[in-house]
């Protein structure tokens, strides 16, 4: 959820400040969708709820959509579909806060890790 707020935020910079600033969206955008991944498979491994899983998948699709949405030189370049890379990213802050909810339940009821225990030696 932090990565999508600072991704929103470099792109202001670009938007209201300097043009420049598109480069650092564009990779900040690239490292996203690597922790998007991560984040799929951690609530594989972590084996969260299924709908914790489900919606990292949902937030993979929703990234690849992203690349599809701001494809300036391909078939829909130039076509107003380019206005959805802002309101799918928006949906992906929407489906990262549920995602983060159904972790944190999922993780606050499994139990917990055994302690270790004090072995103390007799001399």
């Amino acid at each position: 959820m932090l990565a999508l707020l600072a991704q929103a935020f470099l792109a202001g910079l670009a938007v209201f400040g300097t043009p420049s600033w598109w480069a650092q969206h564009t990779f900040f955008g690239h490292l996203i969708g690597l922790l998007i991944v991560l984040l799929l498979i951690s609530t594989l491994t972590a084996r969260l709820s299924r709908r914790a899983t489900l919606l990292s998948g949902l937030l993979v699709l929703l990234t690849g959509l992203q690349y599809a949405f701001v494809d300036t030189h391909g078939s829909l370049a130039g076509l107003p579909i380019a206005a959805l890379h802002p309101t799918n990213a928006l949906v992906m802050f929407r489906v990262a806060t549920v995602v983060m909810r159904a972790a944190r339940a999922g993780l606050a009821g499994q139990p917990s890790l055994p302690s270790a225990s004090r072995t103390t030696v007799s001399p």
